[in-house]
């Protein structure tokens, strides 16, 4: 009687190894989503602070340009930027999203520079 026990214990723990192994795959495959979740939703984070940033540095940039206080030269080149710019944060490119952060401060960056420069004399 004992060992007919044992043997039924037996059989339904090595039957429940399938189980547990597929309960163990399927965690594994939400971790696996969630971890992808993650990193998206830390992606589009890093892209929307970059934009935020470079929007600023834009602003700024109109607000000089409007007020007539950007060389000509500088001002045509503050508006090849800011198309690219904008177009990166209306639609930003896939890949590396440190990368595009990096590339919107660069931008922000050659806007200051531009609108800075004194007037030629």
């Amino acid at each position: 009687m004992i060992r007919v026990a044992a043997a039924a214990v037996l059989l339904s723990l090595s039957g429940c190894t399938g189980l547990l192994a597929a309960g163990s795959a399927t965690g594994a495959i939400g971790g696996g989503w969630a971890i992808a979740n993650q990193i998206i939703g830390s992606v589009d984070s890093t892209i929307h602070t970059a934009c935020g940033e470079y929007q600023k540095g834009g602003a700024a940039a109109e607000a000089l340009v409007a007020a007539g206080l950007v060389r000509a030269d500088a001002t045509a080149k503050v508006r090849v930027i800011e198309e690219y710019g904008d177009a990166a944060c209306a639609d930003p490119p896939r890949g590396d999203a440190l990368s595009t952060a990096i590339w919107l401060g660069e931008l922000a960056g050659q806007i200051v520079t531009l609108t800075t420069l004194k007037p030629a004399t």
